[in-house]
């Protein structure tokens, strides 16, 4: 379940937002930094996983300059009148048909993450298994939920990998099909879809591997084949580049193409088949931290028609 929480502060002033995982503890040992005093009940775990809400906070250029009137503002007297008069009001009936909220359209500036995350897979055709990899390259550990998306009355499984480490773990396909769905912070993504049975899949054994830099948004995606045979593939962009599609034949050392998102805050979506074959699918999207601040996901709130 998430929850907002509203930072208000003359170091976070500018409708910034965060989307660094939060809890309960994250006041407490905000409150360590600030004043040196340890809280002993708060587990190893969370204090991997959580943050301090240090990153909500720009220390070293704070927003000193005079705060705009708002639109509206109001006498304490007007505002008494205003409530006095709503008290008179009947209670508000519940609609007869209710719909599900609707996200917003928008973006808002966005504080840089802690997070730099990898996962990619890896095919058994003789075991008929798919082996997922996750490592972290950023400073701070995050949790990875794993969906099997043929059997969505299963628990998900969830990976917590610790910065500078990685980790493995090996799913069993049904009847040689998989489709995994891999979530991470701030919308990370990767989705791992095909087939074991297909020729034009296990002949060439395709693989993804997509790389960022830890300086600049470009996105790097490495392509191979495990097999004998090559396969082409082809990329396609689902947003911030959109309708655009690229083409490239994989070889027994990895091939890649690049983008630079830069226009995009980092933020990407792409997702890549087999020419021919629908049953494969590499689906991968995020944003790539940098260390700088952003903006939030231009799509937010998309609907695709």
């Amino acid at each position: 379940i998430r929850v907002p929480m509203y930072v208000i502060s003359p170091w976070s002033r500018g409708g910034w937002v965060n989307s660094q995982v939060f809890d309960h503890s994250s006041v407490i040992r905000f409150l360590e930094q600030r004043f040196g005093v340890q809280e002993p009940n708060i587990s190893p775990y969370r204090r991997a996983v959580c943050g301090d809400l240090t990153t909500a906070f720009d220390f070293k250029n704070p927003n000193t300059t005079a705060i705009s009137d708002l639109i509206g503002k109001k006498t304490k007297n007007d505002a008494d009148a205003i409530r006095n008069a709503q008290a008179l009001l009947p209670p508000v009936s519940l609609p007869l048909s209710q719909v599900y909220p609707v996200q917003e359209l928008g973006t808002r500036l966005s504080r840089a993450l802690p997070y730099i995350l990898h996962s990619s897979a890896k095919v058994d055709v003789a075991t008929k298994t798919v082996k997922l990899m996750f490592s972290n390259t950023g400073t701070h550990a995050a949790v990875f939920h794993v969906y099997d998306k043929l059997n969505l009355d299963a628990i998900p499984r969830r990976y917590m990998v610790e910065a500078g480490k990685q980790l493995d773990d090996v799913w069993k396909a049904s009847n040689g099909l998989y489709d995994l769905w891999v979530l991470g912070p701030n919308g990370f993504h990767r989705g791992f879809v095909g087939d074991l049975v297909k020729s034009a899949q296990i002949d060439a054994l395709p693989e993804v591997r997509v790389c960022v830099e830890e300086c600049d948004p470009k996105l790097y995606l490495k392509v191979r084949n495990d097999a004998a045979k090559t396969a082409k593939l082809t990329v396609k962009a689902n947003a911030y580049l959109p309708n655009k599609t690229w083409n490239i034949e994989t070889a027994s050392t990895e091939k890649e193409l690049n983008w630079n998102m830069s226009d995009f805050g980092g933020w990407y979506d792409f997702t890549v088949t087999i020419e021919g074959d629908s049953t494969f699918k590499r689906r991968f999207a995020g944003r790539i931290e940098t260390g700088k601040d952003s903006f939030s996901d231009p799509y937010m709130g998309f609907i695709e028609s």
